[in-house]
């Protein structure tokens, strides 16, 4: 048949809705077998499902609060589906083996309920798959929730082209994931893909979810809160009702309410309101103090999606700080390049793209004469065992704060091609401070930034090099050196730097501090999401689940080398960023006077000091004497 539309749409939902009238399901609420009959929160679910369907979507991730019947009713919508499509291939996927367990029982019971006028011949029925007399089947599948040698092949060499996912957010294996959907139909007219899960953290289902959002062509995300259930209310007149509903909301409920409203249609009522002030503070009115698991409450009951993804550890970085980064970081648009590279570095080419986010480098500042930068390299699992991608930080340095200017950010290099990307960062930001992690392959980065240092001052690519205007890359480089912080020497005794968990903490920490100000300017939004989602869990600073930290360990990284190495020197140049800003609008003839009065100014200030010093070596002379 061909792709789904508005009609097909129409006589799908009829019989499915005359199909779920039938359907028996023991529920927890009432004693023994009952009938089917949908929540909103069901509702809404399936006219989400529908909506996409019309729009020919077959991928729809449904972020969910808990205890809503959204799993109950994909199983439904799967069995009918199956039974309406002859020959089709079904996956239900769960996070464990007893919830598999009771996923099959349940459909069991669907299937026996059934009247003879909507059944279906069921050939066998076991604990690993279900066969129709039509020919589809519904094969029960466990991702688990830790890794292990068997998950990568979940789903492998099945042709599947319909899966109902549970739990997502539970599995312990990306891997496994991404090989299963890599088994899933991309052309089958009737496919259909449901993966529903709770938060619980920014894991791999975070992952997932993102990608659907940003995927809206194909795919559909959809969110439903505790707020969907009519069952979430209290009822007035009872005693519940008198010490949770009677008080108007507040202004941060009133703030969710309106949210909610303004983002998916639904007025949260004052039964609602109620019941969850009971879920959240049962202790209310009766003392003052925190309830324990209320992060908890409100990661598995969300108003909003951005509720659900809630962090196990602290926040590192302040909501409100990174909120309004965001909204400064909105106005910024950067320009686009990508690294077409061979094993020749001389070949290497720099080429502008269209579509930014497809960019590897990101540029919001061009390099400016006379302006000074640093740069934060930090190779892949370099700073961590999970920080996966090569990334490098430009930030253009003042007396008063930093600038992000550049951002070079991929998985798909080498160690030698990173050691070339920053040789040009390095070559088109002249005047930079260069900060190396030296971790993991962070020495074999460094060995072949100096190699090629060599090859092109004085090796055999020298004459090349300056035949094409490169020979003068490492001309204006400056590396970072490391001192010990608590000497009163501060010599240095090595080039860059390694990361350990104290020294992450202390750069983490300033990085921070600097945020917290308003004295770093952080431009790239990827950088800021990432900066969301690092947490602090006693003295460790890293990325909540499986979130990466590689450009936010960059950022520090450039930083450190700003503050050790650069900035005394711009507070005695007074290179603000106002005076610098003031700098660049000046004539030639302003620069020629400033010349001059700095002149006049140093030859007064020498004189002024030899007084002084004269002074206090009378002073000196007296009490010796004495």
């Amino acid at each position: 048949m061909s792709g789904w539309d508005k009609e097909r749409v129409k006589v799908f939902k009829q019989g499915l809705n005359d199909f779920i009238k039938h359907l028996k399901i023991d529920s927890k609420e009432t004693e023994g077998g009952s009938s089917l009959v949908l929540y909103n929160s069901q509702k809404r679910f399936l006219a989400e499902v529908f909506k996409g369907l019309e729009e020919d979507k077959h991928f729809f991730v449904c972020l969910k609060a808990r205890q809503l019947g959204i799993s109950t009713i994909v199983r439904a919508l799967l069995v009918f589906w199956a039974f309406i499509h002859p020959g089709n291939r079904i996956a239900l996927v769960y996070d464990t083996d007893s919830n598999k367990e009771d996923a099959r029982q349940e459909i069991e019971r669907f299937l026996a309920g059934l009247p003879l006028s909507h059944r279906i011949g069921v050939k066998y029925h076991n604990r690993t798959h279900c066969e129709f007399l039509n020919g589809s089947r519904i094969s029960y599948f466990v991702a688990g929730i830790k890794k292990t040698k068997s998950s990568g092949g979940l789903g492998r060499s099945r042709g599947i082209s319909c899966c109902g996912a549970t739990e997502v957010s539970s599995w312990g294996d990306v891997e496994g994931l991404r090989a299963f959907e890599r088994s899933l139909a991309e052309k089958n007219p009737n496919r259909l893909y449901i993966f529903e899960s709770t938060a619980r953290s920014f894991n791999i289902f975070y992952q997932m979810w993102e990608e659907a959002k940003a995927d809206d062509l194909s795919k559909v995300a959809i969110f439903i809160g505790w707020w969907a259930k009519e069952d979430y209310a209290i009822e007035r007149g009872s005693p519940l009702f008198d010490r949770y509903g009677t008080s108007p909301p507040t202004d941060e409920e009133q703030a969710k309410i309106d949210t909610v409203r303004e983002k998916y249609g639904h007025d949260v009522t004052m039964e609602q309101l109620a019941w969850w002030r009971h879920q959240y503070d049962p202790g209310r009115d009766a003392d003052e103090r925190e309830h324990v698991g209320q992060d908890i409450i409100m990661q598995e009951l969300p108003w909003t999606e951005d509720d659900a993804f809630l962090m196990s550890g602290a926040k590192f970085f302040g909501t409100d700080v990174l909120t309004a980064a965001r909204k400064d970081a909105a106005q910024e648009k950067p320009k686009g390049y990508r690294y077409l590279m061979t094993d020749d570095f001389l070949a290497t080419v720099l080429e502008p793209v269209t579509l930014v986010r497809k960019a590897t480098l990101r540029v919001w500042e061009e390099p400016e004469e006379g302006a000074v930068y640093c740069i934060g390299a930090d190779p892949a699992y370099g700073s961590s065992d999970t920080a996966d991608r090569y990334c490098a930080q430009i930030i253009r340095c003042y007396a008063d704060g930093i600038d992000q200017v550049a951002e070079f950010c991929t998985t798909d290099l080498t160690t030698y091609q990173f050691a070339w990307v920053i040789a040009h960062l390095c070559g088109a930001y002249k005047n930079a401070r260069l900060l190396l992690e030296l971790n993991g392959p962070g020495n074999a980065v460094w060995n072949e930034f100096r190699t090629l240092d060599l090859l092109l001052k004085a090796g055999y690519l020298k004459e090349q090099a300056s035949e094409r205007g490169l020979d003068n890359i490492f001309q204006h480089v400056r590396q970072y050196l490391w001192a010990k912080e608590d000497t009163l020497s501060r010599h240095p005794t090595a080039f860059h730097w390694e990361t350990t968990t104290k020294r992450k903490v202390q750069i983490m920490e300033r990085l921070r501090d600097f945020l917290h100000v308003k004295q770093l300017r952080v431009r790239s939004p990827e950088t800021l999401d990432e900066m969301a989602k690092i947490v602090r869990d006693g003295d460790s600073i890293h990325g909540e689940g499986t979130s990466k930290d590689d450009r936010v360990m960059a950022l520090a990284l450039a930083l450190k080398a700003w503050e050790d190495s650069e900035r005394k020197a711009l507070i005695a140049q007074q290179r603000t960023r106002e005076n610098e800003a003031k700098r660049r609008s000046l004539t030639h003839a302003d620069l020629q006077e400033m010349f001059s009065q700095s002149l006049v100014q140093n030859f007064f200030n020498r004189q002024s000091h030899a007084r002084v010093m004269a002074q206090a070596a009378r002073r000196r002379a007296g009490r010796w004497q004495w």
